[in-house]
């Protein structure tokens, strides 16, 4: 029983991880369209300049390198009982 609840807690915080980096990505992702209500000019210059290009690749580029690692540093521990 002892395993379990430790396997349990642990479960939630792997979940609890999880949904946090997703809910950053989401937020990062959702700030570029927030831009056009904001500030027409910078989303203008973010989408049509190579400087701004380059900077969204980048953001992309991390993000998902960060994903990767994500999913493998959140991945379930198995372990065979012999």
């Amino acid at each position: 029983t002892d395993i379990r609840l430790i396997n349990t807690q642990m479960a939630n915080t792997i979940n609890s991880a999880r949904t946090e980096y997703y809910s950053l990505v989401g937020f990062l992702f959702a700030s570029v369209p927030l831009l056009y209500f904001i500030n027409r000019d910078s989303l203008t210059i973010l989408v049509s300049t190579p400087l701004g290009k380059f900077l969204i690749g980048i953001v992309s580029a991390v993000t998902l390198v960060t994903f990767f690692f994500m999913r493998k540093y959140t991945k379930p521990v198995t372990f065979n009982d012999k």
